[in-house]
């Protein structure tokens, strides 16, 4: 994942571009599904790939008094300069996070990554740069504690939540498409909603698709959509959520001229989650990307999925402030591989002549809320979820009022049907009475 956030002052910025990409990269392909031991591989192999020296036997010494105490094996240097260490775990603590932050200071490097594979919404991706607290360090070993504490003092707390981009590379191939992923930083907040609108330059860049499998946000009030020039959205996260690493969504782009490109948004509000739902502060790190005839950059692949979309029970509900207070049906669900395409929407009050074989009515593509063409409820009514792989999930809900014995036509076509039979049966015994009768008396 790469942020455009004082680039020019990152360190390692090379490096830390094909660390987080290649992380974005593996999550991608194989979500929180496997062993620790296989992202390593994949993580190895993507960077040896991509060039840059591996280094997994590395042992940095412990000292306690200046004595030798111990050793630490990090998964991974790389190119000499980095620490990388990796996680597979549903949510690292802060112990975790703590010892990482011990080893980076008890090491001669600068900066560490601590990445964690396990999480369902994203990949987890946590940098830290001791550098600076090291040469504060030695300030204060050369007795220069007047000047450590002016640059303490001109130093500016970050304030408000961060919406940033994830790339995975700077500069793009014309003509290819490419991944770009929406991130939010709560930067401490426990946030609860979000909307706003990303914007890029359409005369260079041409919106192809959007995916948010694995998206943090569990209900979508207005679904990432391409309106021509931007994308809107606006979600919520029930209960709240509380990180740095929080995948929205990503877009799906196609690069179409040369030249340098802002990715950016506008129109942000987030609130917190707190029993007023007060509104946060909330600020945008842009990404910036150049285009150019050649690029290393992977070529986005649309991801693997037979999985169908998440189980999810719709509701019937009315509002006086919506469809003019009539039965509306409210739905969502999530799909953690490629993400929902769209819902069909079928009521039908002869559901049971299915279970026979019979047609049952046609499916209608539909957002939600919808509104109920039965507004008496008493069909069944079918919510079907379609992910951008094509798999299905269906969910079924029960008449609120079924339909009496006389108003459903199956009871009386089978009323109708025994009739005829009975009929039909009766002439039958009738002709045969009729004819002993007549035999009988010749």
């Amino acid at each position: 994942m790469i942020r455009e956030n004082n680039a020019k002052l990152l360190l390692y910025k090379e490096e830390s571009y094909l660390i987080q990409g290649g992380a974005f990269e593996i999550y991608k392909n194989f979500r929180n599904r496997h062993k620790e031991s296989v992202y390593l591989r994949a993580f190895v192999e993507y960077l040896k790939n991509k060039g840059l020296l591996i280094d997994k036997e590395r042992q940095i010494p412990i000292y306690f008094e200046n004595k030798k105490v111990g050793v630490y094996v990090p998964d991974i240097v790389v190119n000499n300069c980095i620490l990388v260490e990796l996680k597979c775990k549903s949510q690292i603590n802060r112990d975790d996070i703590n010892q990482f932050w011990y080893y980076l200071k008890s090491s001669d490097f600068k900066v560490g990554y601590l990445i964690n594979f396990g999480k369902s919404n994203g990949v987890q991706i946590i940098r830290r740069v001791y550098d600076s607290a090291r040469n504060k360090n030695k300030l204060f070993r050369v007795g220069l504690a007047l000047l450590f504490s002016i640059g303490l003092a001109l130093s500016l707390p970050v304030v408000g939540a961060e919406i940033y981009f994830g790339s995975q590379g700077q500069k793009i191939g014309i003509g290819k498409p490419f991944e770009v992923g929406v991130f939010l930083n709560t930067e401490g907040e426990n946030l609860n909603a979000i909307e706003g609108k990303i914007i890029f330059p359409i005369e260079k860049l041409e919106f192809q698709d959007i995916q948010e499998g694995a998206s943090i946000i569990n209900f979508w009030i207005k679904r990432p959509s391409f309106d021509g020039s931007s994308i809107l959205f606006s979600g919520i996260v029930p209960g709240g959520y509380y990180d740095s690493q929080g995948y929205l969504f990503s877009l799906i782009l196609k690069a179409k001229e040369l030249g340098k490109i802002t990715i950016d948004g506008k129109e942000l509000r987030v609130l917190r989650n707190d029993p007023t739902g007060s509104p946060a502060q909330v600020r945008i790190s842009p990404l910036k990307l150049e285009i150019v005839e050649e690029s290393q950059t992977p070529e986005f692949l649309p991801p693997y999925d037979t999985e169908p979309p998440e189980t999810f029970t719709p509701q019937i509900t009315k509002d006086p402030n919506v469809f003019e207070g009539k039965w509306f049906l409210v739905f969502d669900t999530k799909d953690k591989g490629a993400g929902i395409d769209h819902y069909e929407i079928m009521e039908k009050k002869e559901y049971r002549i299915q279970n026979l074989g019979f047609k049952m009515g046609e499916w209608k593509i539909g957002e939600s809320p919808y509104l109920l063409k039965d507004q008496k409820l008493k069909s069944h009514i079918y919510v079907k979820a379609i992910d951008k792989a094509g798999n299905e999930r269906i969910t079924e809900l029960p008449p609120q009022n079924p339909l009496g014995w006389y108003e459903n036509y199956l009871i009386w076509a089978i009323i109708i049907v025994g009739i005829i039979i009975v009929y039909f049966l009766g002439r039958i015994l009738w002709r045969k009475s009729r004819n002993r009768k007549y035999f009988a008396s010749v």
